[in-house]
C-alpha cells in the first residue's frame, strides 16, 4: 500500500497540537494567571484540541484504508496492531506505577493502603486478558 504522505504529514501535525494541548494541561498551575505566557497557553490549549480530534479523525481514516486494502483479516490486522502497541503502554503504564509508588503524593491511585496496591494490578490484568483470549483464538 502506497502511504498518503500529505496525510501522514498532517497526522504528524495533528500529534504536534495534541502535545501542547497535553503539555499546557500539565503547565498551567504554574503559569501566572496575569502573564502573556497565560493567554499563549489557553489558545495552545485550544488549538492543541482541536489536534486531538484531528489526529483521531485521521488515524481513524488511515487506519481503515490500510484495513480495506490489504488481503488480511481483521483478526490478523487486530493482533498486529496489539502486538505493536501494547509493549510501549505496558512499559510506560510500569514506568507509572513503579513512580506513583515512589512518589505517593503525586499519584492519582487511592491513597488507602488496599486499593493502593490493588488498583495498578486490576487495571492492567483486566485489559490484557481480553486481548490475550482473542488472540489465541485467531
Amino acid at each position: 500500500m502506497t502511504n498518503i504522505q500529505a496525510m501522514e504529514g498532517l497526522r504528524g501535525f495533528a500529534v504536534l497540537l495534541a502535545f501542547f494541548a497535553h503539555y499546557v494541561a500539565v503547565m498551567l498551575p504554574w503559569i501566572s494567571e496575569n502573564s502573556w505566557t497565560y493567554s499563549v497557553a489557553g489558545l495552545l490549549r485550544n488549538i492543541g484540541h482541536a489536534g486531538v480530534d484531528l489526529f483521531f479523525v485521521m488515524s481513524g481514516y488511515l487506519i481503515y484504508a490500510a484495513l480495506i486494502k490489504r488481503e488480511r483479516k481483521f483478526l490478523e490486522f487486530f493482533k498486529g496492531r496489539v502486538l505493536r502497541v501494547y509493549p510501549a503502554f505496558l512499559f510506560m503504564f510500569a514506568v507509572y506505577v513503579v513512580l506513583s509508588l515512589a512518589l505517593p503524593h503525586e499519584s492519582k491511585f487511592p491513597q488507602d493502603t488496599q486499593s493502593r496496591w490493588s488498583t495498578p494490578f486490576r487495571i492492567s490484568c483486566s485489559c490484557p486478558a481480553s486481548f490475550r483470549s482473542n488472540l489465541s483464538s485467531s
